[in-house]
């Protein structure tokens, strides 16, 4: 069963660059298997249950992605847009902005894939335009050193602002038993905080459930799958001829053996908004610690059918 929750973010957010060097980088939405990591760190008692709902395919969750009003976008993919009306010559100057559009609204989708015109690009466009602004703050950080504990030193960060009318919505495919569970623990994520510097008051943020799914998340007869979700396929041969885009997944985690952080092991997956034949199995990974822990990177796939 698929629900929609939105988080609406009520201080900016600093995401982890995707394995691009340095802080004063952001992106304005989170991978699914941050969900996950962040779902598991702040609520460890619930890690086995969740893991059993996860192994049993009783619960996908989708990348956290951006909505403006009550627009819900969604990744553009690969292929290039199709003009319905090929008479009509196109300015230049669309043709780059277009290149730089990162979403597409998921009430046009398919006419966008299909026999768009230019109005349809101006709304994306405008849309791109609406969901909030980035910007570099500058943080104190505590030096860690015993002897200059009084110390601080000033360090910048990018950090991303949500627009009033914007956030992110997450698509949840599971039970009702698990979606109650997985809502509470998302409202007290919100408490708590999600990505970079959480102890500044970053990252948190109110949950509201979607009462009415758009048709576009229900589709039960396109012939195209779209991905919504990052994930890693257990078998890359059923990649060929597919529509698909990469990304680097890294990051660090907090040993429970000695509470230190230690980098996880890159892992290159399956991008967000990639459009596949048929669907493709993913995996769980829990190897990504170098020391004897297990530490999980979540990379299942929730897709959901399109008619192109």
């Amino acid at each position: 069963m698929i629900n929609i929750i939105k988080l609406k973010f009520k201080t900016p957010i600093h995401i982890g660059n995707f394995g691009k060097p340095g802080i004063e980088k952001t992106d304005a939405y989170f991978c699914s298997d941050t969900l996950y990591s962040a779902l598991f760190y702040s609520f460890p008692a619930h890690i086995d249950e969740l893991l059993g709902y996860i192994n049993k395919n009783e619960l996908l969750i989708s990348d956290a992605l951006p909505f403006v009003g009550n627009e819900l976008l969604v990744f553009k993919q690969p292929s290039s847009f199709v003009f319905g009306n090929s008479t009509v010559e196109i300015d230049r100057s669309i043709f780059k902005k277009m290149k730089k559009l990162t979403y597409v609204p998921s009430s046009k989708y398919v006419k966008l894939y299909k026999g768009c015109d230019i109005s349809d690009i101006e709304d994306c466009l405008t849309l791109s335009s609406n969901i909030g602004t980035e910007e570099i703050r500058t943080f104190n950080t505590i030096s860690r050193v015993q002897s200059n504990s009084s110390s601080t030193t000033p360090v910048s960060l990018a950090t991303f602002t949500f627009d009033i009318n914007s956030g992110l919505y997450v698509v949840i495919n599971s039970t009702d038993k698990v979606f109650s569970l997985i809502l509470n623990l998302f409202k007290e994520l919100g408490l708590i905080g999600i990505g970079g510097r959480r102890s500044a008051g970053l990252g948190k943020f109110d949950v509201e459930v979607l009462e009415s799914i758009p048709d576009f998340f229900n589709n039960q007869s396109g012939k195209k799958i779209l991905l919504l979700s990052t994930f890693l396929p257990t078998d890359y041969n059923k990649l060929n001829n597919n529509n698909f885009n990469v990304i680097k997944r890294s990051g660090f985690y907090q040993s429970s053996i000695d509470n230190n952080l230690y980098k996880k092991k890159d892992i290159y997956a399956i991008k967000s908004g990639s459009v596949f034949d048929s669907e493709i199995k993913g995996s769980v990974l829990d190897n990504l610690s170098s020391k004897s822990e297990k530490v999980y990177r979540v990379l299942l796939p929730l897709y959901i059918k399109v008619d192109l």
